[in-house]
């Protein structure tokens, strides 16, 4: 029995004696710093010239780990935020095995304000499908818009909205509601939410927010919050018309228009009109109505180089023909269409 305990002895003390002079320069753990969805690679001139190189997670679902053996390179894959070593053992023809550990912290990738809002864009998807509707777009441009309400008004009840994205769209907005246009048809705001998830089920238990929400006429949209302040602003055209309209007003392809009636017996401008109007060079495709809600007339965008027919036909002149103007939009000066009835 004696016997048999000195020998197990001698072949663990071999063993050991063994992996001491098969396994060398095992340093100390490397630490290193990876983001959830991000990726590392570590190099070194020994992965070169090995034989052979495993490696080991010791937590796969934190961290991943793979050998390339195309660039001769360790991948680390962050799964999800945590810790984990890893282990690296290469082995060298004619030569003794090393070891190479590594500290491995996976940190949660920071969520930008703007990315926190295009996440709860799709808890507002999830309430339209619930009802049979389309799901809405991210508008880069709404989301400016949303912006600059907040910082310019803040919560103001929609008070300022008009003038606001008036200003942010060198006048664009100014006219939008009144000729029909919808690139702007709602606006969601709350104030003192604890988060925007919060606000979120606010405005899915409020009837006018929710009303807005799950509107089946809107195609696109923009979340933003600021000191307290939560909006979305919502609009019947898709992200990318709405992209197309502002860069066509940046480059100058489209210019305002005021247009507006005056009282031929008293000289005054007056309001409550509906005016027809179209392209003379491709009049059905074009024929549009546009509503002159007050007497400082109603503006709006049309094409530059463009002529364009305005007509009242709820006024007749002596002649028995309806009252018409025609202009050809300018980009250079103010374009004014001013009726007489």
């Amino acid at each position: 029995m004696r016997n048999i305990k000195k020998m197990a002895m001698i072949i663990v003390a071999i063993t050991m004696i063994f992996m001491m002079t098969n396994i060398t320069n095992v340093k100390a753990a490397s630490r290193c710093t990876v983001s959830v969805g991000g990726a590392k690679k570590i190099s070194k001139k020994v992965f070169k010239k090995a034989k052979k190189v495993k490696v080991l997670s010791s937590n796969a679902r934190v961290c991943k780990v793979k050998y390339l053996k195309k660039s001769k390179k360790v991948k680390l894959i962050g799964k999800k935020a945590g810790k984990a070593k890893i282990t690296i053992k290469v082995k060298r023809k004619g030569k003794k095995v090393k070891k190479y550990k590594y500290k491995v912290t996976v940190r949660s990738k920071k969520v930008t304000k703007e990315q926190n809002c295009k996440n709860a864009l799709k808890k507002l998807n999830s309430y339209r499908k619930a009802v049979g509707a389309d799901g809405l777009e991210w508008s880069d441009i709404l989301y400016g818009a949303c912006m600059y309400r907040l910082k310019n008004s803040g919560f103001d009840r929609h008070k300022n909205i008009i003038d606001d994205l008036s200003v942010y769209f060198g006048g664009f907005f100014s006219t939008v509601k009144d000729d029909e246009i919808n690139y702007f048809t709602g606006e969601n705001q709350g104030y003192g939410y604890a988060n925007l998830d919060k606000a979120m089920l606010g405005w899915r238990n409020s009837e006018g927010h929710y009303k807005n929400m799950i509107d089946k006429s809107h195609k696109s949209c923009a979340i933003a919050y600021l000191n307290g302040t939560y909006i979305t602003i919502f609009s019947d055209k898709t992200a990318s018309e709405l992209k197309q309209w502002r860069e066509d007003i940046d480059s100058g392809k489209i210019a305002s228009v005021t247009l507006r009636e005056k009282d031929g017996s008293s000289d005054e401008y007056i309001e409550g009109r509906n005016i027809q109007f179209y392209d003379i060079a491709d009049k059905w495709n074009t024929l549009r109505t546009v509503r002159i809600k007050n007497v400082s007339g109603v503006n709006f965008h049309l094409e530059v180089g463009h002529t364009y027919m305005f007509i009242d036909k709820e006024i007749s002149t002596e002649e028995g023909k309806v009252d018409r103007v025609s202009i050809t939009v300018s980009g250079d000066q103010e374009n004014i269409i001013e009726l007489v009835s």
